[in-house]
């Protein structure tokens, strides 16, 4: 579906989801970039390797909607700048805990 052959509410429709999800994606990348980071400097290598598989995996995703966003000329959310950092510092965070590490590096976590 493009902007070309639809109503605006159907426009509007689309743009939303698609500035919805592409924040989405963006967000799971920098999720990860935190995770692998804190994973590769507590020498879980085996971990931020899984880790940065997912990550490969989410920013597959997220180029698919940067291309998308593009191509239906649909600009990304205005709130980019605050979930790069909201994103990695969620990233960041949950496997710097002690009892609560990610439940992707549980088994791998070794001490």
């Amino acid at each position: 579906m493009t902007h070309q052959n639809i109503n605006l509410s159907q426009r509007k429709r689309l743009d939303d989801m698609l500035r919805v999800d592409h924040a989405g994606e963006y967000g799971a990348v920098r999720i990860y970039d935190g995770q692998k980071l804190v994973l590769e400097a507590a020498g879980l290598t085996e971990a931020a390797a899984r880790v940065g598989h997912m990550a490969e995996q989410e920013q597959h995703h997220l180029t698919t909607f940067d291309r998308l966003l593009s191509e239906n000329a649909v600009r990304p959310t205005v709130l980019s700048p605050l979930w790069n950092a909201a994103g990695f510092s969620l990233g960041v965070s949950p496997p710097s805990w002690e009892k609560k590490r990610p439940w992707h590096a549980r088994k791998l976590w070794k001490k």
